[in-house]
């Protein structure tokens, strides 16, 4: 969840986009972004990472090998 993503449209992330995690515990894992719910700032991805993220930094990023993943 992330108060600063502000786009209006569902799934705005979602075709072939991925997240990388940039600091604690899942520091350097990447997935590929499957939703993105306006209303709550939420993106969720997949697979699942290694441990709950907190407190993380990340980057979104353009990821052509994530087209398609979304549900």
């Amino acid at each position: 969840v992330d108060a600063v993503l502000t786009s209006a449209d569902t799934d705005y992330w979602a075709d072939g986009f991925a997240i990388r995690f940039t600091s604690g515990t899942v520091d350097q894992q990447a997935r590929c972004v499957t939703g993105f719910t306006p209303g709550s700032d939420t993106v969720t991805f997949k697979p699942a990472v290694t441990q709950a993220v907190t407190t993380n930094t990340y980057v979104l990023f353009s990821a052509p090998t994530c087209s398609g993943v979304a549900p």
